[in-house]
């Protein structure tokens, strides 16, 4: 991401307190993202379509919709926690934005371990 190596070189920069809010912004951002999609995820298990071919086919429609919406809110996390690292590198926040970086791929590893699912 360009803004985030922009703010590794030093060629971004901002004021800690603006980097903070923004940096703030895209946790808050993260978390909500993340709450859309355990919703989701508990909506890709659900049942109660019924024993019928019909009700089996529809179950695994809005089954595979969920995930398929999961994956997608996963890429939007990651781009919000990018972010903040960003921000806060910006800002000359070293410190938080390499404990944020580490955040970011910790929860990166963890999607991939369970097949694009945080949980």
């Amino acid at each position: 991401m360009a803004f985030n190596e922009a703010a590794r070189a030093g060629t971004l920069r901002y004021e800690s307190g603006a980097a903070e809010q923004a940096a703030r912004m895209y946790e808050e951002m993260a978390d909500s993202l993340m709450s859309i999609r355990n919703r989701l995820e508990q909506l890709a298990y659900q049942d109660g379509f019924g024993g019928f071919d019909s009700g089996r086919a529809l179950q695994k429609g809005f089954s595979t919709k969920a995930m398929d919406g999961s994956a997608v809110i996963d890429q939007a996390i990651e781009t919000a926690l990018w972010m903040k690292e960003a921000y806060l590198r910006a800002g000359g926040l070293t410190e938080a934005a390499d404990v944020a970086n580490r955040a970011v791929i910790v929860r990166a590893a963890e999607v991939l371990e369970n097949g694009g699912s945080s949980q």
